[in-house]
């Protein structure tokens, strides 16, 4: 959708993330084999030469799953009813609801978590409710969002550091997927790769259930519950983005 001719409007750039978001997954679900390679068509997104899934139910649970973050946890940050409100509303524009969304990949015979993708955010520092209603799918309407008049904030800006993280990225996933390869040369039942995507949020916010979401308990054992203790887990930092409406870091922790 890279278009010097499109207004930077909220709704647009919101629509830029959404692209970044169904690129990071599907370059997951490809270099990890969740599903046959060849079930992929390539694409060019970003700049970059990337790999999406044809079948139109994965699609559509993808970005079903994204809109919903938008709009809830992005746009809409709804705060329950609690005795630490009063508390939390001094530093209501500052409160990052948020914390995160993870691609888990793990074998299905097993629950064994084997990798974790995760998109960690930062503080927002706007409140996007004011600018922007909703984000829809496939919405023709006209564009009603405010424009991002943001000195340091252009196309691009935008397009040129989420290409740099995708690159970082698919570089690192390239890595996952030599050695996967070799794992299923040496076991067969390696071939039982599947994934699930969690969203850490602050307990303090109210989340519709319209996308059937359901409510986990956040502990610190979290990332891989079905692991012993000697499981050893290996960090790799992927990269940042910075585009003052919207902060994130990406990584990856790989469990052997």
């Amino acid at each position: 959708m890279k278009s010097h001719s499109l207004p930077l409007t909220v709704e647009n750039f919101l629509l830029t993330f959404k692209e970044y978001f169904t690129v990071w997954l599907n370059q997951i679900l490809y270099y990890n084999h969740v599903y046959e390679q060849l079930t992929f068509d390539q694409f060019k997104s970003f700049d970059l030469i990337i790999y999406k899934n044809r079948n139109p139910q994965l699609q559509g649970y993808i970005e079903q799953l994204i809109v919903n973050v938008i709009n809830q946890l992005i746009i809409n940050q709804k705060q329950s009813q609690s005795k630490q409100r009063q508390k939390q509303k001094k530093q209501q524009e500052t409160f990052n609801g948020l914390y995160g969304i993870n691609c888990l990949v793990y074998h299905s015979t097993n629950n064994t978590v084997v990798r974790q993708y995760t998109i960690n955010f930062h503080e927002f520092i706007i409140n996007l409710n004011e600018t922007i209603n909703e984000l829809k799918l496939h919405d023709k309407d006209e564009d009603n969002s405010a424009i991002i008049n943001i000195e340091s904030l252009n196309w691009d800006e935008i397009y040129t550091q989420y290409s740099t993280i995708l690159f970082h990225h698919i570089q690192q996933l390239k890595i996952h997927e030599k050695s996967l390869i070799e794992e299923r040369q040496q076991d067969l039942e390696v071939d039982d790769l599947f994934f699930k995507i969690t969203v850490d949020v602050d307990q303090s916010l109210y989340i519709n259930n319209y996308g059937n979401w359901v409510r986990l308990k956040r502990d610190g054992n979290r990332d891989n519950d079905s692991r012993d203790n000697e499981t050893q887990c290996i960090f790799e930092p992927i990269g940042d983005v910075n585009l003052e409406l919207l902060n994130f870091n990406c990584y990856n922790k790989v469990f052997t």
